[in-house]
């Protein structure tokens, strides 16, 4: 039994009007995009710059709500408040971890699908 998809790509295909190719492109893009986030927001974390934390999440949120990632919806709203912030970095470095486990899933879901 496989895991429950953690994305849905409806809003990418009503935006391309179902052309499998832009989606394709999309998704690829995405997933390249994710490990460099990662880096991003870990660095940032590393040399005590969460408001670049915040910054990060927030570019990369639209990413996350275009291809349907809805268990991140709120996190990622969350680390961008709490990263631009800077007021407690436990809760920073926590919902870093969520949403980088949660997006390493993704990329091994689009991978496989």
């Amino acid at each position: 039994m496989s895991e429950q998809a953690l994305y849905n790509l409806e809003k990418l295909y009503a935006l391309s009007d179902g052309n499998s190719e832009f989606v394709t492109h999309m998704v690829n893009m995405f997933v390249k995009m994710v490990p460099e986030f990662q880096e991003r927001i870990s660095n940032s974390y590393d040399s005590e710059d969460l408001k670049d934390v915040g910054d990060a999440a927030h570019k990369i949120k639209p990413s996350l709500d275009m291809m349907g990632i809805d268990s991140l919806y709120q996190t990622i709203r969350d680390l961008e408040k709490e990263g631009r912030s800077g007021e407690e970095p436990a809760k920073v470095q926590e919902l870093m971890a969520e949403v980088s486990q949660t997006l390493d899933r993704v990329c091994e879901q689009l991978k496989r699908d």
